[in-house]
């Protein structure tokens, strides 16, 4: 979760980028927007409160850490699957 302020912040260090310069803060900042969107921030309008965020982000990292999980116990599962002599026949 971050807010349009982060999102302004973000795009004003952005457009020093040797490919971005020249172009509008606007369009930079609505890139931005697009690309969080697409990896699943979600963006607020409003001043964050400190206390609803550091909740947030402990729920979030529970999450996070409950799919890393998950996908270690998959990448495991797959390396018993296709060690040699692992079979069973």
């Amino acid at each position: 979760m971050i807010t349009v302020k982060h999102i302004y912040e973000i795009a004003k260090i952005k457009a020093n980028d040797k490919c971005l310069i020249g172009v509008p803060l606007k369009l930079i900042c609505e890139q931005l927007i697009k690309t969080a969107h697409t990896i699943g921030l979600k963006i607020v309008r409003e001043h964050l409160d400190p206390v609803e965020y550091r909740k947030f982000l402990e729920e979030r990292k529970l999450i996070v850490d409950k799919e890393l999980k998950k996908i270690e116990e998959e990448k495991a599962a797959k390396v018993l699957r296709t060690t040699p002599g692992s079979s069973t026949s």
